[in-house]
């Protein structure tokens, strides 16, 4: 029998805040089989998963129209802290969408549908991850008209200092 989807719309969001929060040191977590429709409100993070987090299975997400509108802060849809071991695949990224603010480089106005970071960490740990089947499309950064320009987009972002292990990544 095929999974029920859960379709998750949200009100505009802070550049920290969450609408689902793994905490550190969780075992066993699956998320799975939502739709996260924003609707091109302020939004950042969907998911944000602290450090430690043994066995994690993200898969089967649409995230779409998610729209950052302050040019000094990130998007980070899934955000993905160290020492996380798991899976996470079959997930699409659709109209996802961050106001610039002409400064490459810099972080502000970065757009990242995933991103991996060791900011605020203090016992690193290696991480073991395996990210497959994922699917971008019109994701990028735009002006204050809603053009398409070119600064700080990554689709995938990793950043760390100090952390060891392995994260694959096929199926992009």
């Amino acid at each position: 029998k095929p999974a029920t989807v859960s379709k998750i719309k949200s009100t505009a969001l802070t550049n920290v805040q969450s609408v689902f929060l793994v905490n550190s040191n969780a075992e066993n977590v699956e998320i799975s089989n939502l739709i996260f429709d924003f609707e091109s409100k302020h939004s950042c993070i969907a998911i944000r998963v602290l450090e430690n987090v043994k066995n994690i299975n993200i898969h089967d997400i649409i995230f779409k129209n998610f729209y950052a509108s302050d040019n000094s802060s990130q998007q980070n849809i899934l955000n993905l802290k160290t020492g996380i071991s798991g899976n996470i695949y079959n997930l699409s990224f659709y109209n996802i969408k961050c106001v610039k603010n002409d400064i490459i480089g810099d972080s502000g106005g970065a757009g990242r549908c995933i991103r991996t970071d060791s900011y605020g960490v203090t016992n690193l740990k290696p991480y073991s991850l395996n990210l497959y089947n994922i699917h971008f499309e019109d994701c990028y950064n735009v002006d204050e008209y809603g053009q398409f320009t070119i600064e700080d987009f990554d689709p995938i972002h990793f950043q760390h200092t100090g952390v060891n292990g392995n994260i694959n990544v096929s199926n992009i």
